[in-house]
């Protein structure tokens, strides 16, 4: 009985890991993508920005599904 319940505080401990990292990876991202369009008004730094805003995007959902599932177990 002890195991499971060390078991699922890890669980959650986990989940909750992930989540937090799905936050910072998002406010990062979009902090980054602003510094990057008040410093360069330049095209092709718009193109990075949204670059920026996609991967970052795509990391912040990858973690956030990733944190979930180790809720849901």
């Amino acid at each position: 009985m002890e195991t499971e319940e060390k078991e699922r505080i890890r669980r959650e401990k986990l989940g909750e890991y992930f989540l937090n990292l799905s936050n910072t990876v998002l406010g990062s991202t979009v902090l980054g993508a602003l510094a990057l369009l008040l410093v360069e008004q330049e095209k092709a730094s718009v193109n990075n920005v949204f670059v920026l805003l996609i991967a970052g995007l795509i990391g912040v959902v990858f973690l956030a599904l990733l944190g979930n599932e180790y809720f849901k177990k």
